[in-house]
């Protein structure tokens, strides 16, 4: 890839990255390119997973994401119970952190049903309600990372359990720039990421246009967001997924955009 931007470029021939400083100013230029792409939330950066639970009995409804992904999209749990033991994954429902904290803050200690954690966030203590005599139906995210729940089974439970969640979210984009790295996209992506790489190299390395590329990179653009996916009902799961709680990446690229 780097060869290629800077043959367009009639820069020095390089047989690695790390030949000269132009080679790794375009390695660079490359991913930051990269990420653009990735941002389109393409079919391939999408996973199953399933959430770490807590090994802390005084906080049963909590959970988080692993650290390999960055969004939950849809996310269901296996209810299966003693009158019940086949598995029943249901879908629970996404709150925003407002309308679940209202929920839960109508509970009450005094009801039998009900308990209470604590949780710090910053350098505040909070408390928290939950149920705990019922699987869990709604939850929140607090911190891009941390799941809360409404409830949990206590009678079959000590907190909730990491196999019986079914989540599907993107999984972390990662660029490694080694000489060796195999970059994570198909044919069609691979050529739209290169004349996105030649157009930005020319832009920032010699201050000119590549109108060639732009083109051909707005046109692979366009055609990547009409065939995502070999399935034809792939935009139509797009158009109608859940809302999502994407973890915010420390990268000077660009993010995907939560909504």
């Amino acid at each position: 890839m780097v060869q290629d931007v800077m043959s367009s470029m009639d820069a020095d021939e390089v047989n690695s990255i790390n030949d000269t400083t132009e080679a790794m100013q375009v390695a660079r230029l490359v991913r930051t390119s990269y990420f653009d792409v990735v941002s389109n939330k393409l079919p391939e950066f999408t996973t199953l997973y399933q959430l770490n639970a807590t090994t802390d009995v005084q906080k049963p409804v909590m959970m988080t994401l692993p650290s390999d992904v960055h969004s939950l999209v849809t996310l269901k749990y296996n209810k299966l119970d003693i009158n019940n033991p086949q598995q029943d994954f249901t879908l629970l429902t996404p709150l925003t952190v407002e309308d679940f904290f209202n929920m839960t803050h109508s509970l009450s200690l005094s009801e039998t049903n009900v308990a209470s954690m604590e949780h710090t966030i910053g350098i505040d203590t909070f408390t928290f309600l939950y149920r705990t005599d019922k699987h869990p139906d709604y939850y929140t995210c607090i911190d891009d990372h941390t799941i809360f729940f409404d409830s949990f089974d206590s009678s079959i439970d000590n907190t909730l359990q990491k196999s019986k969640t079914f989540a599907i979210g993107e999984k972390e984009s990662t660029f490694l720039l080694t000489d060796n790295y195999v970059i994570d996209l198909d044919e069609a992506q691979h050529v739209w990421l290169l004349n996105e790489a030649k157009a930005l190299a020319f832009v920032e390395m010699k201050q000119s246009q590549h109108p060639i590329a732009e083109r051909t990179a707005k046109r692979q653009r366009i055609k990547a967001q009409k065939t995502k996916s070999a399935m034809n009902d792939w935009r139509l799961y797009y158009n109608t997924q859940l809302p999502d709680y994407s973890r915010h990446r420390n990268r000077a690229t660009p993010k995907i955009i939560m909504h």
